[in-house]
């Protein structure tokens, strides 16, 4: 039971942190995203749709696709995910922090992203979106999560840069690319105590 609730703790904790970077972060300062949050802040770029409606609808069609690719109670947990952090993107949404520096608010954005998939991930989950996809990659092609993100990832960001102009998805490719590390830092890194002996305690 202890270890079921610290998993759901740090999947909690893991949702909030990518809400975070989404909404009070990357769209307050222009940025793209990959992924769902990167389609969530065209979406509200182009159209003004809220990021959490978008995280829902658009997770929710991911999760469909790949419920055949894994177990029922990652499923679930997935779909918790989701709904926690749509539930954060929505009261979050009037928070902007708006950096005077854009790089920073690149390296921020993209830390607390890759920080918030990494919990998530240690909380035996996934967040849907571009992370789905990379169990995916990572159960047919032994690719690790950091990479198959960043290609997911790039997917989006490649299309979105015609909206979001030069400046912008140079920024966002440093996001993600920041993403991507502090993912593999947390998660891959054998000079990191892993999480997962926490879980166990």
């Amino acid at each position: 039971m202890k270890k079921i609730i610290k998993e759901y703790l740090i999947i909690i904790l893991g949702a909030a942190s990518i809400a975070f970077s989404i909404n009070c972060l990357a769209i307050p300062n222009n940025l793209g995203e990959g992924g769902v949050p990167g389609l969530s802040a065209m979406g509200v770029y182009l159209f003004n749709i809220p990021a959490s409606i978008s995280n829902l609808v658009l997770n929710t069609i991911i999760i469909t696709v790949g419920y055949r690719y894994f177990s029922k109670s990652l499923i679930l947990k997935t779909c918790l995910v989701v709904l926690i952090s749509t539930l954060f993107l929505n009261f979050m949404a009037p928070i902007h922090l708006t950096v005077t520096y854009p790089i920073l608010a690149s390296i921020l954005a993209g830390s607390f992203m890759g920080g918030g998939i990494a919990l998530v991930y240690l909380g035996n989950a996934t967040s849907a979106s571009g992370s789905m996809i990379a169990k995916i990659l990572e159960m047919k092609f032994k690719l690790k999560k950091s990479y198959g993100l960043l290609i997911s990832d790039l997917s989006v960001i490649i299309p979105s840069s015609i909206f979001l102009g030069v400046d912008r998805t140079l920024l966002t490719i440093i996001s993600v690319y920041v993403s991507s590390k502090v993912l593999y830092f947390i998660i891959e890194s054998d000079s990191l105590v892993d999480l997962r002996t926490i879980l166990e305690q």
